[in-house]
């Protein structure tokens, strides 16, 4: 049989037994597929709606079935699709072997084209009465927030903050819901770049991905950070029921360069430098909600000028003013580690060392960046052999700088915990203090001479 209409042909071979109403046809066609909905069941249908096809897919196939009583189908043969579209997401091409039975759909090596990106698997199965997609082998170089999308909207809402701007390289497996996500068990290897999450851009990134349910959770992730590396893990639940999205991760960088994560941080320009290293453990927190988190960590850092940032630079005026340069030398190093209860972060061990002092702060800062720190400056303490001498010499000074800071992170307020007497702070100035000892002469009055004795 040959059939002609005009987007293209269906040639046809077809047996029908009457005794048993069963029927066989052997088809090869370019024609639409709409043609063929009044043999499909309801489920086929939607499956059938979810196409968008601008120039008919190119099929050769055997169909066979029975008329009578429950209708059955079955389907063996190869397709081949060209510039259409799947739950609005668009393709270039898609070539497959294909099988289908008892309202199971299996697709044979898959390969799909998006230009040149590539979508292909080992196999695809699609139970339609389970409502499941079984992904064997997935292999991808194309865009994740494309196939997202073609899964659904809660997957797409759901990997929406982390962006590709080049489509990464990735292997899969699992199974995919067809309705909503509680079924969803799909495995991930992730490596591409450049990568974007919240204000974080990064070159590289690689790492495993598990999506089971609501639950999206990040294992053996590496990247390149901020001319430093960086690892990590993190844990991702997405509860419809439940305000913002429940989360848990890790972080440990090392070698990271203070100035450029600072200006991803930050919306103002910056003059910090530094190497920077250290770790962040949040064993608790939600994106609605700062004061569910909990965590702790620790900071180093190496070689750094952070007087820039204002906590940090709170002293450096007065300091200078003591002495040109004290309050803006390089810190040699700099370390704390903190903990993190109720959305409040806390440290009593924050030190920065340089050759001319020593900082030391305790205190709080919360997630909104209010600050209550206690910060004090030894000066010189840090000064080969005779550092802890001098210290001792300057304690008034290092009285005169203990602050407590308040206010926030951007404007820090400093209030002086201590005003010392003048004779307290009599040995830093030593001539001024003499000066200012010394008692004042007497003032001479100038008068005029007295007039001449007359004769």
């Amino acid at each position: 049989m040959l059939l002609t209409r005009p987007e293209g042909q269906l040639r046809a071979t077809c047996q029908l037994d009457e005794r048993t109403r069963q029927f066989y046809w052997h088809l090869a066609s370019s024609v639409d597929l709409g043609v063929a909905r009044p043999l499909l069941g309801p489920d086929e249908q939607r499956g059938l709606d979810d196409f968008s096809f601008t120039q008919p897919p190119v099929i050769e196939a055997e169909v066979w079935g029975q008329l009578q009583g429950r209708p059955e189908l079955g389907i063996r043969g190869r397709v081949a699709l060209t510039n259409f579209t799947f739950r609005g997401e668009s393709a270039s091409g898609f070539q497959t072997g294909l099988h289908y039975t008892n309202l199971v759909l299996q697709l044979l090596a898959p390969r799909l084209q998006r230009g040149r990106q590539q979508l292909n698997a080992d196999g695809l199965t699609a139970d339609f009465q389970a409502r499941k997609v079984y992904l064997t082998n997935g292999f991808s170089t194309t865009d994740p927030m494309v196939v997202a999308r073609a899964i659904g909207p809660p997957t797409a809402r759901s990997l929406e903050p982390f962006r590709f701007l080049q489509p990464p390289t990735v292997h899969a497996h699992g199974v995919i819901p067809m309705e909503g996500e509680a079924d969803a068990d799909l495995f991930f290897q992730v490596e591409g770049g450049p990568f974007r999450w919240l204000n974080f851009r990064l070159p590289q990134v690689a790492g495993d991905i598990h999506w089971a349910g609501p639950r999206l959770t990040l294992s053996g992730v590496r990247m390149d950070f901020y001319g430093g590396q960086a690892s990590g893990s993190a844990s991702f639940y997405f509860d419809p029921h439940h305000p913002g999205t429940d989360y848990q991760f890790t972080l440990t960088t090392a070698n990271t360069l203070l100035q450029s994560l600072m200006a991803d941080l930050a919306t103002r320009t910056n003059h910090l430098e530094g190497r920077l290293s250290g770790s962040l453990v949040l064993t608790k927190a939600n994106s609605e909600d700062g004061r569910q988190t909990e965590g702790y960590g620790a900071l180093e850092l190496r070689d750094g000028l952070i007087w820039d940032i204002p906590l940090f630079g709170i002293l450096s005026p007065a300091l200078d003013a003591l002495a040109p340069g004290l309050g803006s030398s390089r810190a040699n190093a700099a370390a704390c580690s903190f903990l993190i209860t109720n959305g409040v972060i806390r440290s009593d061990d924050l030190e920065i060392r340089s050759p001319a002092m020593r900082l030391q702060y305790r205190g709080t800062a919360d997630l909104q960046g209010q600050l209550n720190v206690r910060v004090e400056a030894m000066l010189l303490r840090d000064m080969p052999l005779f550092g802890p001498l001098v210290s001792t010499v300057f304690w008034p000074v290092t009285k005169l700088f203990e602050y407590k800071v308040t206010g926030s992170l951007n404007q820090p307020k400093p209030e002086p915990l201590y005003l010392l007497p003048r004779i307290v702070l009599m040995p830093l100035h030593p001539l001024r203090t003499l000066k200012a000892l010394r008692p004042e002469e007497p003032t001479l009055t100038r008068t005029n001479a007295p007039p001449p004795a007359r004769p």
